[in-house]
């Protein structure tokens, strides 16, 4: 530094040195009296000469050491934005989900004015512009309250927010809440079922294990529901029965179930059944029945069953006897019985017989 100024001195000691109509220390800066009016102009030289001077002067200003500056200067934004972020400011974070605490025990919510509210947070703005809702909590106590139609009052002490920020404004202060007694009861449980089997198939039936359940909520609530859902069981593209444990659930979130939560269910798939009735279907009987003299000597069968197997069938596959060991002498009204062949008996099931009941004679 010392030497930087050595040098500007001995510059200018040789510019006045240079000029000359230059003047000593001793001289007033009064204009000579051989001066026009005003001073005289200087000469081209000399003004390049202080254009020269100026020059350097303001190229070691700005270019000397460039890489220290431009680290000094970066160092200085770096604060500025720092000290300018910790500055305070306030936001309003909307859609805050309250959450209800130390219900009285036996009583339950069930209805509430709202459930989410909007807060008006002060603090440093670096904390408050980086907050989302979900980050706070809005903690309502409900310990002291009993029965019936409430109201539940906010203010800052139900806020928790990080240290340094404020709570300038809840909206609304107030929510009103209703708390009903706690009740239960049994209900049947239903499948959901969605989609369609695959072609030429059918929904024969269905099983559950178990069949019910045990639900919870407030009177209101739980009075209007006669049964809980299982979850969706899809049938698409099935081609064969199958068994599936679900969930089970109600529609209304303020009930819940406290008695079994899943069920198994066997869904039972089949081929397309049909209905046919095979007419005039003889009653046969046997060599040991030659007292029986049959009034009603042919019946018509309605048959249910996989269409491929019962389409099939003709009145020939069909055989009609009747029972008649304990009948003594006269006439007697006898239910037929129906027997189908081996390989249909499993799957075929008889609707009704025409006439249900045949007409016969025993002599004696």
């Amino acid at each position: 530094m010392a030497r930087g100024c050595g040098q500007i001195s001995s510059k200018l000691f040789n510019l006045r040195a240079s000029c000359p109509n230059g003047f000593t220390s001793q001289q007033s800066l009064r204009p000579r009296k051989d001066w026009p009016n005003s001073m005289t102009e200087p000469s081209p030289d000399k003004m390049r000469f202080v254009l020269t001077i100026l020059r350097e002067r303001l190229r070691r200003l700005f270019l000397e050491n460039a890489g220290l500056k431009a680290l000094s200067l970066l160092i200085a934004i770096v604060l500025w934005m720092a000290v300018s972020s910790r500055h305070e400011g306030s936001v309003t974070l909307r859609g805050i989900r309250v959450e209800f605490q130390n219900r009285p025990s036996g009583l339950e919510i069930s209805e509430v004015g709202r459930d989410t509210v909007n807060i008006k947070l002060q603090g440093p703005n670096d904390i408050i512009r980086s907050l989302r809702p979900e980050q706070l909590e809005v903690i309502a106590d409900l310990s002291h309250m009993e029965r019936g139609a409430r109201v539940v009052l906010l203010g800052p002490e139900n806020v928790i927010v990080p240290p340094g920020v404020r709570v300038l404004d809840i909206e609304p202060p107030r929510i009103p809440i209703t708390l009903e007694q706690v009740v239960s009861k049994v209900v049947p449980i239903e499948p959901s079922f969605e989609g369609k089997v695959a072609s030429g198939f059918e929904l024969l039936g269905y099983r559950l294990e178990p069949t019910a359940t045990v639900i919870q909520g407030p009177e209101s609530h739980l009075n209007p529901i006669g049964k809980a859902m299982t979850e969706t069981i899809w049938l698409s593209g099935r081609a064969s029965s199958f068994t599936t444990r679900v969930a089970v659930s109600v529609k209304d979130a303020r009930v819940e179930i406290i008695g079994n939560q899943s069920v198994d269910v066997r869904v039972e798939i089949g081929e397309v059944r049909r209905t046919v009735t095979l007419a005039d279907i003889p009653v046969h009987l046997t060599s040991e029945q030659k007292s029986i003299h049959l009034v009603t000597r042919a019946v018509n069968v309605t048959l249910e069953g996989p269409k491929s197997i019962v389409e099939s069938l003709k009145p020939a596959d069909i055989s009609i006897s009747l029972d008649t060991g304990e009948l003594g002498a006269g006439t007697h009204r006898v239910v037929p019985l129906v027997s189908l062949p081996p390989g249909a008996r499993d799957q075929i099931k008889v609707k009704s017989i025409e006439p249900e009941k045949v007409t016969l004679v025993k002599r004696r």
